[in-house]
């Protein structure tokens, strides 16, 4: 049932020309090398999402005075511990994350659904979120080189920064197959890793298959507590501007990825 699947979405005549009704080894590999492209894909995507979440939380972070541009869980007890010790300006700034991150995750959705044609929609997503996050940089780059201090224009980058992190979002959970995992929220990743830490004692080690999912968890946190140690030092030394190298990260990615489907037309 698998094989008619991919089968039905390839070239069907070509098959029935070369191979009649059977399966011979050379089409076995064929459908291997399929397989292997697309979990390469994943595990590439994987990796490059959750370092850019990571470096960009930390860069909003150090950079904007302990704001969050994906974790609103962290910035809602951060208004909280301030309503609790003092309230000023970037205490109401970390509240209103929460509705321009719903907004950015809603127009992510609306993104997505444009069109039938599933990877345009995803690749359009994406490159939206590179162009924001390039845009953010560069301004506060110029806005550095010119001396320009503005506090409205600060604050606006910064939550066009959360939107680009809502974008990332909503294309997780709507393109959930083509990561992992959540890449923007580590604590659901977290205790997946434990789990199967758990598990694989239990085992002393002999599960494959707990094995392979230990494997992608470790690549969602180290991509993630990677992108949060290059946020850190980078935020330090451009602010904001340092959003700069996942934007031009992500569109040089999107724009290098070969769609699925291609993988299945002859050569």
């Amino acid at each position: 049932m698998l094989f008619w699947k991919v089968v039905k979405g390839a070239d069907e005549k070509w098959f029935e020309r070369d191979y009649g009704n059977g399966m011979n080894q050379q089409m076995v590999d064929y459908f291997e090398g399929i397989e292997i492209n697309m979990e390469k894909s994943i595990r590439n995507t994987t990796l490059l999402h959750s370092f850019i979440a990571g470096f960009c939380n930390t860069v909003t972070y150090v950079a904007a005075n302990k704001i969050f541009s994906s974790f609103m869980t962290g910035n809602i007890v951060l208004f909280a511990f301030d309503l609790a010790t003092k309230v000023d300006k970037d205490s109401w700034v970390k509240l209103l994350t929460l509705p321009v991150f719903i907004l950015a995750v809603m127009l992510g959705a609306w993104l997505a659904n444009q069109n039938k044609n599933k990877n345009k929609n995803k690749n359009k997503l994406l490159l939206t979120e590179g162009f924001l996050l390039l845009l953010c940089g560069s301004t506060d780059i110029l806005m550095r080189i010119c001396s320009l201090n503005n506090n409205f224009i600060f604050y606006f980058l910064t939550m066009m920064i959360v939107v680009a992190m809502g974008l990332q979002n909503a294309s997780g959970k709507i393109f959930s197959k083509e990561t992992y995992g959540p890449t923007t929220m580590m604590t659901g990743n977290t205790d997946q890793a434990a789990i199967d830490l758990g598990q694989l004692f239990l085992s002393d080690f002999s599960n494959r298959g707990i094995r392979s999912n230990f494997k992608k968890q470790k690549l969602i946190l180290g991509g993630f507590f990677t992108g949060c140690i290059s946020g850190a030092v980078a935020a330090k030394q451009a602010g904001l501007g340092a959003v700069v190298f996942p934007g031009v990260m992500l569109l040089f990615f999107v724009w290098n990825a070969v769609p699925a489907k291609d993988n299945l037309k002859r050569q």
